[in-house]
């Protein structure tokens, strides 16, 4: 019997958010697109989710300012903001899921650095964290993230 040749086949998942900052002194947008990645227990909670295991779903996203490089080893947001855990909606289809969160005026003031997708409303499973540069939200300011996860053939 002759044995198959292996097969070339990679899957992947990615993603990506983009920051619609309202500045409520001024009224003007700014937008930002920021690439992610998916820390050990995201690609964790995957697996469990394909094996049918009971994991809570991605539920909420939050902010922090520490500037600390993302990794795969992270399990938190480097500096959390207090009390900017927020609910996301959920749309999409197929391969691909969008997460969007309100951060109104007053929550998480201050200099963003990062933020988090996670499965619970505190503690949890954190599946996703970036770092980017410096974005100030004012007390004023309502910031929207609408968060991308994508699964495709690499």
């Amino acid at each position: 019997m002759k044995d198959q040749a292996p097969l070339k086949s990679a899957a992947g998942a990615s993603g990506r958010l983009e920051i619609i900052a309202y500045r409520g002194k001024t009224g003007k947008v700014d937008r930002f697109v920021v690439d992610n990645i998916w820390v050990d227990g995201g690609l964790g909670y995957i697996a469990a989710r394909c094996a049918g295991e009971a994991v809570n779903p991605i539920s909420h996203m939050s902010a922090g300012n520490s500037a600390t490089p993302a990794a795969g080893t992270d399990t938190a947001l480097g500096a959390e903001f207090a009390g900017a855990r927020r609910p996301v909606t959920i749309t999409g289809t197929g391969a691909q899921r969008v997460y969007a969160a309100v951060f109104p005026a007053g929550v998480a003031t201050g200099d963003w650095r990062e933020a988090g997708l996670f499965n619970a409303a505190a503690a949890g499973l954190m599946s996703n964290r970036t770092v980017f540069g410096l974005k100030t939200k004012d007390p004023e300011d309502v910031f929207t993230i609408n968060w991308t996860l994508r699964h495709q053939r690499g």
